[in-house]
């Protein structure tokens, strides 16, 4: 993990947010072995589902499996990731306040993932050389209250928790963008427990990106990726087995570049 440098601090529990980084998604492997396919509203043919469109069901039975394989193999990272899947649900505690409001449909999942998040608590609690504050206790109380006020919630934690979702955010911007050129931003990007900034994305081209100010270690960082490919005219033949198997046989690696 290359995150940190004179201005940005590097990692606190580097181990676990690696952890968390790698396996936050895990979840949706079956969903990725076993595509979806919708008709297209306006032309009527086959198109792959969004995971943004699936049931509330089927999303929260994703989710918890990655969070109990996440959970089982290092109980700080599950901790990190399950505070990301409630977040998905509740504007993340308030960072993003113009999505949508909360759906009822994910009251039950949320309140499972709470009661594991003081389960966990206490398991990382009782390990040898780790310990949790009473800031990071705080914290998950307050998050749990659903007061939805970030300016309150401080702590290791809260900072571990932004993280995974600044990453998360770079991610989809680097490997699910449809302008190979543009500008955004991300915001409530720690370079400290007790301040964020706003960092800015310039996209260059499909595959390099400058961003300002720079929080990596490596300047530039070359990033590589698999990517995988399934053809228009094997989406609209409309034979889920079909794009299942093109989507396993064609991959890529595809290289990012990203510097200051």
């Amino acid at each position: 993990m290359r995150w940190g440098n004179d201005d940005f601090e590097s990692l606190d529990s580097k181990g676990s947010l690696v952890t968390a980084a790698f396996l936050h998604d895990i979840g949706w492997q079956e969903f990725d072995q076993q595509p979806r396919l919708k008709s297209d509203e306006k032309t009527e043919n086959p198109t792959p589902v969004n995971f943004h469109e699936l049931s509330p069901q089927t999303w929260i039975d994703m989710y918890e499996q990655g969070i109990d394989a996440t959970a089982a193999i290092d109980p700080y990272a599950g901790l990190v990731v399950s505070l990301h899947g409630v977040g998905l649900q509740n504007r993340r505690y308030g960072l993003t306040p113009e999505w949508s409001n909360p759906r009822s449909e994910f009251d039950g999942f949320i309140q499972t993932e709470q009661k594991r998040q003081r389960q966990l608590m206490e398991q990382i609690s009782e390990q040898d050389g780790f310990s949790m504050s009473s800031k990071d206790r705080t914290t998950l109380k307050q998050l749990q209250e659903d007061a939805h006020n970030p300016e309150q919630y401080e702590g290791q934690l809260w900072c571990n928790y932004k993280l995974l979702q600044i990453w998360d955010t770079l991610s989809h911007i680097l490997c699910a963008t449809t302008n190979p050129t543009g500008e955004t931003s991300i915001e409530n990007v720690p370079v400290s427990t007790s301040t964020d900034i706003t960092i800015s994305i310039h996209s260059e081209t499909a595959n390099t990106y400058r961003i300002v100010p720079y929080p990596f270690q490596t300047d530039p960082l070359v990033v590589s990726v698999t990517g995988r490919t399934v053809s228009e005219q094997t989406v609209k033949s409309g034979e889920t087995s079909a794009v299942a198997r093109e989507y396993f046989l064609n991959t890529d690696e595809v290289e990012f570049r990203i510097h200051s």
